[in-house]
């Protein structure tokens, strides 16, 4: 797994951390349950004044579609709530390739 950080001098807030660490943790748990000796990469950054959280994994295609469909009780669709309550937003997409990526996007503020 690779993991490359580039915030700069952008402060995260806890809550806005934890969320990030939250986004990781279910995106590299989807992986793992759809492994096939595949890879992972872990991208943190800052967007004019928005922090992203990209994993991408080259296991198995995910069903992005299933996975936030609003009835879904997966891990990611927990996580997407999760991301959407403070404002943010999280997006899966799969390449022609088989790669899967999991992206959040979160406005950090006071709060969170």
């Amino acid at each position: 797994m690779k993991v490359t950080a580039n915030l700069g001098h952008t402060r995260v807030p806890a809550g806005t951390a934890a969320t990030l660490f939250r986004v990781a943790q279910e995106a590299l748990k989807s992986a793992e349950a759809r492994a096939r000796g595949g890879k992972a990469e872990i991208l943190l950054y800052a967007n004019n004044g928005t922090i992203c959280l990209e994993v991408v994994d080259d296991t198995q295609e995910l069903d992005s579609s299933a996975v936030m469909a609003d009835n879904s009780r997966s891990g990611l669709a927990t996580i997407r709530d999760r991301v959407a309550l403070t404002g943010g937003v999280m997006r899966i997409a799969n390449d022609r390739n088989g790669t899967t990526k999991v992206t959040a996007e979160l406005r950090p503020t006071d709060e969170n």
